[in-house]
C-alpha cells in the first residue's frame, strides 16, 4: 500500500509515519521546506505551489492521503496569526484534496477537532482554528460529491501519550509531579475525553481500510473518542494514584478561559469498527514507565 502523509514531523504524524513503516506501507512525506523529516521515506516540500505537489502525487500513486498537518491547534489567535491558519488548514488542504483529485487517489483521510462543536450538538466552532478546520472540511464535502473520492474526516478528541513534547495538560502535570512545584490550574470542573495515541492512530488505519473498500466513494465524519468522561480534578487524582506522588495544584489559580469546553461534544459516530483500547489508567502508567526508564536530572516534560 502507498500513503500520502502530511504532518509527519508532529505528534500524531510522527507515530502514523512509525506505524504505517512498521506494517510496510511506502510513504511519500508533503512537508514545508522547514520541516526536520528524518526518515527513510521519499519527502516532497511543499512551496505554496499547487504545480509540484500534484506532480509529485501523480507520479507517486498513492492508495490514501492522510493529512495531518494542521495550524496553531491552540484556544487563542492573534491577527498575525491569521495567515498561518488560512494557508495550513485551507489553501494547503484544498491543494492537497486537488491534487488528490487529479492523480485518481480513492481516498482521503482528513483530521478535525471536537472544538468544532462549542456547546452544541450541531457546528459552532470555539475558535478560529475550529472554524478554519470546519470551512476544509465542507471544502472536502465538494470533492467527495463531484469526484470518485471516498473522504473521511476524524473528529479528533484529546490525545495523549508517550514521548510528547506537546504543552498538554498532562505533559504539564508531569513536570509537576517531576518538579514538585506548584502548578496553578482552574478550579477543575470541565470534563476531558483523554485518548492514548496508538487508538487515536488505529482509528486512522481503520477509516482508511473502510474508505477503500467501499462500494460508492463518499464522505464521512466520524469521531475518535473513548465515550469516558473525566474532570481535570480527575484527571490529577488518577495522576496521583498512578505515580503515587501529590502534585501540588492551585485550584482556581487561574480563571477558566474564553470560551472554554466545560463538556465535549456527544454527537456524532465513532469509526466503525473501531475501539479504544487503552483505558487512561494504563495510558497513564505507560507514560510513567517512560519517565522512569529516564536517568536522573533527564526528566521529559
Amino acid at each position: 500500500m502507498r500513503a500520502v502523509l502530511t504532518g509527519a514531523s508532529g505528534y500524531l504524524g510522527s507515530h502514523l509515519l512509525r506505524r504505517l513503516h512498521e506494517t510496510g506501507w511506502d510513504v511519500l512525506i508533503v512537508a514545508r521546506p522547514s520541516s526536520v523529516i528524518a526518515c527513510e521515506f521519499q519527502t516532497l516540500r511543499y512551496t505554496n505551489e499547487i504545480g509540484p505537489l500534484r506532480q509529485g502525487i501523480a507520479a507517486f500513486k498513492p492508495d490514501v492521503v492522510f493529512h495531518l498537518a494542521a495550524a496553531l491547534a491552540r484556544y487563542g489567535h492573534t491577527g498575525d496569526d491569521i495567515d498561518n491558519l488560512i494557508f495550513s488548514n485551507i489553501q494547503l488542504s484544498t491543494h492537497l484534496a486537488e491534487a488528490a483529485v487529479d492523480a485518481a487517489v480513492p481516498a482521503f483521510v482528513d483530521i478535525g477537532t471536537h472544538w468544532q462543536y462549542y456547546h452544541s450538538m450541531q457546528y459552532r466552532p470555539v475558535n478560529l482554528y475550529a472554524a478554519t478546520k470546519q470551512a476544509f472540511q465542507d471544502i472536502l464535502r465538494y470533492y467527495a460529491d463531484a469526484y470518485p473520492l471516498a473522504v473521511s474526516t476524524l473528529i479528533l478528541y484529546d490525545v495523549y501519550g508517550s514521548n510528547d513534547p506537546r504543552p498538554k495538560i498532562i505533559n504539564l502535570l508531569r513536570r509537576a509531579l517531576n518538579t514538585g512545584e506548584e502548578i496553578p490550574l482552574s478550579p477543575g470542573e470541565q470534563l476531558l475525553d483523554l485518548i492514548f495515541v496508538d487508538d487515536a492512530i488505529e482509528a486512522m488505519i481503520q477509516a482508511a481500510d473502510l474508505l477503500l473498500h467501499t462500494q460508492k466513494p463518499e464522505y464521512h465524519s466520524w469521531t475518535v473518542r473513548t465515550g469516558q468522561l473525566t474532570s481535570l480534578r480527575e484527571l490529577v487524582a488518577t495522576m496521583e494514584s498512578v505515580w503515587k506522588k501529590a502534585i501540588l495544584v492551585k485550584w482556581g489559580g487561574l480563571p477558566y478561559r474564553a470560551r472554554d469546553v466545560m463538556r465535549p461534544w456527544t454527537g456524532g459516530q465513532t469509526v466503525p469498527d473501531w475501539r479504544p483500547e487503552t483505558d487512561l489508567v494504563t495510558g497513564l502508567r505507560r507514560i510513567m514507565n517512560e519517565d522512569l526508564a529516564v536517568s536522573p536530572g533527564n526528566e521529559r516534560s
